[in-house]
């Protein structure tokens, strides 16, 4: 048979190689043949070199010959492929990933490298309608709207079956604008401005608009309290319209090198910050961040008691309707009770009271509404977590040195704990 590719030649016995693509190599050839062989066998070592003809396997060696790494195709390949290794060695504990069309490049694992917490806007312990003016407004969890003007930020639904955003996503966030301000954002902090500091990130998200409009999300490294001045790098733009579309943008984010880290750092996503005025309804969806420079697919929500464990470190609430909890006295007209939280938080949060619980003594039953919140002291497992929370409430009788229980028959009297960024 004519050996016309290198996969044809014997490889273990050299007298089986009697031609080279057709042409005689046998003992006695005449002079012509040599000429016309060499000829044909470094068109083949063409072929293979531009990848025309392929091998069997790939052997690499190790440097006395005794083993190898070999790379082998399947035993049946459906089609041709063609894969592009990336530039580099990429970063510490990244992976290669492909973009579904052969580009590989190295990114993150797979599995928590979503920085954005509720990505999927499915936690809303707030609740799930929000008015913004002149303010910095949190909404569904770990999203705020900063506003110079006037808004409302609701929670929504998708209709069940929808293909407009891929995977059958549940929920995603209404930014309704009726004043808009030049600087108005959508944002999500991200604990510690280490992150990404010198490397490439990358951005996705689905949205859409009333109207067409041009958002330019922006990357702000911010050193915290006592630390160097912020660093902004602005993304490029991209244009929403009023059909879904998924938007992705990679920037590389400055070095910190150099630069003083304070307390409470983070890096800032503005993931909507329009170029020009407008009003009307702004619509996001599966948003997400990444340590890399190719985007990966939609991390699909952790189990929602996870995410909702991850929220809770910047923000949750107690006392809701039937709390009950057992206090002592603090002091003259005051009981203090210590509240076990659902999960560690931040720091020790600042607290704020909406309506007031009653409190009542165990042996006689003598009993008040609290009349206010006097003060909140975190109690930590470390010196940056916050495990549980004392509250100090006013009573509204002089309590004893017995022990007294707080309460609450009222829907929503409820302390928020906030240890947000």
């Amino acid at each position: 048979m004519s050996k016309d590719k290198l996969t044809d030649y014997d490889s273990t016995t050299a007298s089986n190689n009697t031609d080279v693509g057709g042409i005689s190599v046998a003992e006695g050839m005449l002079p012509s043949g040599v000429n016309n062989s060499i000829r044909e066998l470094t068109k083949q070592l063409g072929a293979f070199a531009d990848g025309t003809d392929g091998i069997d396997v790939l052997s690499l060696a190790d440097d006395d010959a005794s083993h190898a790494i070999k790379l082998q195709a399947p035993s049946a390949v459906t089609a041709d492929t063609t894969f592009t290794l990336p530039d580099g060695d990429g970063a510490s504990g990244q992976t290669m990933i492909t973009d579904g069309a052969g580009t590989l490049s190295w990114a993150a694992p797979y599995g928590n490298r979503n920085l954005i917490i509720n990505p999927a806007m499915l936690v809303a312990q707030r609740g799930v309608s929000f008015s913004s003016n002149n303010s910095i407004d949190y909404t569904v969890d770990r999203w705020a709207i900063f506003s110079n003007g006037a808004s409302t930020t609701t929670q929504e639904s998708f209709a069940a079956g929808q293909t407009d955003v891929p995977n059958e996503p549940v929920k995603y966030l209404k930014w309704n604008i009726s004043t808009y301000s030049s600087g108005d954002n959508l944002f999500q902090r991200v604990e510690d401005v280490r992150t990404g500091a010198g490397q490439a990130v990358t951005l996705s998200f689905y949205a859409k608009a009333d109207s067409s409009i041009t958002n330019r999300p922006r990357l702000i490294q911010n050193f915290g309290s006592g630390g160097s001045s912020e660093v902004v790098t602005v993304t490029s733009t991209n244009a929403l319209t009023t059909s879904w579309q998924k938007f992705t943008i990679t920037a590389t984010l400055p070095s910190i090198s150099g630069k003083t880290i304070g307390s409470s750092s983070y890096l800032e996503l503005e993931a909507l910050r329009f170029t020009d005025t407008f009003t009307g309804g702004v619509y996001i969806a599966n948003v997400q961040l990444e340590l890399s420079s190719t985007a990966t697919d939609f991390e699909h929500p952790r189990s929602f008691g996870d995410e909702l464990a991850r929220c809770q470190r910047y923000y949750q609430e107690i006392g809701h309707y039937r709390h009950l909890a057992q206090g002592a006295r603090w002091t003259t007209n005051q009981v203090f009770v210590t509240y076990n939280l659902a999960s560690n938080m931040r720091a020790t949060p600042s607290a704020t009271a909406t309506g007031v619980p009653n409190i009542a003594r165990y042996d006689n039953g003598q009993q008040a509404d609290a009349t206010s919140l006097v003060a909140v002291n975190g109690i930590a497992e470390n010196t940056t977590k916050a495990a549980n929370v004392t509250i100090i409430w006013a009573a509204g009788y002089d309590p004893t040195a017995s022990l007294h229980y707080v309460y609450s028959n009222t829907n929503g009297d409820l302390v928020a704990l906030d240890a947000e960024l």
